[in-house]
């Protein structure tokens, strides 16, 4: 009787430690968080980026993930970083200036990739109606994405600015909004409204898409300078400014 007794008590005893083990592992699982400087300084070395160059940082943190956002002088960055294992599981990189293509990069101009386009399709660029022309920067390398109308047909093409290479052609019909298209004022017009309204000439659009709100015909366009967020609407019937926004970005 007393040896059952005894084999209980040690029992009883292993389990309370193995449960006192258990839950010193959970909490100190819990809590084994790497911090926001950590987490900084993890994003700020997979973009190879200098914190002293990150000219606007932002950190928010959503259940076990740390978003951070931070510009340097020519591209805005955008990474997740796992707070507890510290790896990168999203990252973004958008250029906000046009200046350091044109010096550092040699990469082609807008006008370039445009004549390619048209060229390839043996088309005056005069006759083309463009709802997109943007510069965007996807698995390491600049891409121009553009869209046009043209002969009731709507036209995507993705082009290499580095080699002017044409990486991708999509063609579609669109009867509607290209029979519409002739009462448009074009993306290029819309451009030069949006830069007389903000009274900056020398500027880089990030965007400029052709869409429709409410079933109006609209221009979106978007451009960084100063360290500032422009954002505009633009009818693209009538040629109106309908809505714009100035954010700072620092």
């Amino acid at each position: 009787m007393k040896k059952e007794k005894i084999y209980i008590i040690i029992i009883i005893t292993i389990t309370i430690a193995l449960l006192i083990a258990i839950i010193s592992v959970f909490l100190f699982t819990k809590d084994n968080k790497i911090s926001k400087e950590v987490a900084t300084n993890i994003a700020l070395d997979y973009a190879n980026i200098d914190k002293k160059d990150a000219s606007y940082i932002k950190l928010e943190k959503d259940d076990n993930i740390y978003e951070i956002e931070f510009n340097d002088k020519n591209y805005k960055y955008e990474i997740e970083v796992d707070s507890k294992t510290g790896n990168v599981i999203r990252y973004e990189k958008d250029i906000i200036s046009k200046s350091p293509i044109s010096n550092n990069n040699n990469i082609i101009s807008e006008e370039e990739a445009i004549k390619i386009a048209t060229d390839y399709l043996n088309i005056k660029i005069e006759n083309v109606s463009f709802t997109k022309n943007k510069l965007d920067y996807d698995d390491g390398t600049f891409i121009y994405e553009l869209e046009f109308y043209y002969n009731d047909t709507d036209y995507e093409f993705n082009i290499n600015a580095y080699t002017k290479e044409i990486i991708n052609v999509s063609i579609d019909s669109n009867d509607y909004i290209t029979n519409n298209g002739d009462n448009y004022i074009g993306i290029e017009k819309a451009k030069e409204l949006v830069k007389s309204h903000s009274k900056k000439d020398n500027i880089f659009f990030v965007k400029a898409e052709f869409d429709f709100d409410n079933k109006t015909p609209i221009y979106e366009l978007e451009f960084y300078d100063d360290n500032k967020k422009y954002e505009y609407e633009v009818n693209a019937s009538t040629g109106n400014i309908i809505k714009y926004e100035i954010s700072n970005i620092d």
